[in-house]
């Protein structure tokens, strides 16, 4: 296993773990700031534990220069991740532009921060499946 790979398992991991968590945790946010903070919080411990697993591993296996094929596999997983971080964008733009859109019953946060969660998770499902993109890539061949 290369070392673009342990780092792409690395970082599918940690994303499933502390986001999932979120995701779990944000609808019992009392406040926007209590979700702010949970939204903090989740970042800085994902950000410590990447850089943390991602030194091990450059130590247990030290890390290949790039060549053609990490490349080839980046651009493809990037693709993949492009479009649901657009889906994520767009859906958190059109719920803080119809004004009717009411999601009581879903959860007691104003529309704006629905919005900002709805991005959040647009952008970790983007990474997740950028990740994972390249986890099966280099397990399947590019």
């Amino acid at each position: 296993m290369t070392f673009k790979e342990i780092s792409a398992w690395i970082e599918t991991a940690a994303i499933v773990a502390l986001y999932g968590y979120y995701i779990v945790e944000v609808p019992h946010a009392a406040t926007a700031g209590a979700a702010l903070g949970l939204y903090v919080g989740v970042a800085v411990a994902f950000i410590a534990l990447v850089v943390v697993l991602n030194i091990a591993a450059a130590i247990m296996h030290r890390p290949e220069n790039e060549d053609e094929r990490d490349r080839l596999i980046a651009a493809k997983a990037s693709r993949n991740a492009y479009f649901v971080l657009m889906t994520g964008t767009f859906g958190a733009i059109l719920l803080l532009l119809v004004p009717d859109a009411s999601l009581s019953q879903f959860t007691h946060l104003p529309q704006s921060m629905m919005a900002a969660h709805l991005l959040v998770l647009s952008i970790a499902a983007g990474e997740l499946l950028r990740f994972t993109s390249q986890v099966l890539y280099y397990r399947l061949g590019a």
